[in-house]
């Protein structure tokens, strides 16, 4: 038994066909017993197509999820507004970007540095501000404790004097 392969010029499929010779003095007689289809390059192919139709339909479906995310918190609504804005203005900004920063109510990269800076300036006098509190009420409880001895320590002074007076 003798297995030939050959390919389908329009499809490009490949095919093999399983032939038994049988001779006849010189003569050989092949005759097609069965004809049998490799779908390996068409299988390949299939295949191909439809891993790259799952990775379509999954990043089809990845960006669905997003828009629908964007619509639901609003920042399709609020991007559209800001666009709309530039596109009414009549005098263009220089930038397009402050612009669209400004209408967002985002600070540009200067504002923002100045605010850091404002920021940590606040948290020093804070931390400072605390510690200078802590001391005062450090301070405070002393003489609480002072002026509490000293009242306990009159007290007894006047008790001890007391009862020599009503005598």
């Amino acid at each position: 038994m003798e297995v030939c392969f050959f390919r389908d010029t329009q499809t490009g499929a490949l095919f093999g066909a399983t032939y038994l010779g049988i001779t006849k003095g010189e003569e050989a007689l092949s005759t097609p017993l069965l004809m049998i289809c490799f779908l390996t390059e068409i299988e390949e192919r299939c295949e191909e197509k439809q891993t790259m139709m799952r990775y379509k339909e999954e990043k089809e479906a990845k960006k669905e999820a997003f828009r629908k995310y964007l619509e639901s918190s609003g920042a399709v609504d609020a991007l559209t507004k800001v666009l709309v804005a530039l596109y009414e203005q009549n005098d263009k900004p220089s930038s397009a970007v402050e612009f669209i920063q400004q209408k967002l109510s985002c600070p540009s990269i200067s504002e923002y540095e100045k605010l850091q800076a404002e920021l940590s300036d606040l948290q020093i006098k804070y931390h400072e501000l605390l510690a200078a509190h802590q001391k005062t009420c450090k301070e405070l409880e002393e003489m609480k404790n002072s002026h509490a001895l000293a009242v306990a320590s009159t007290k007894e002074t006047t008790e001890r004097e007391s009862p020599k007076d009503g005598l």
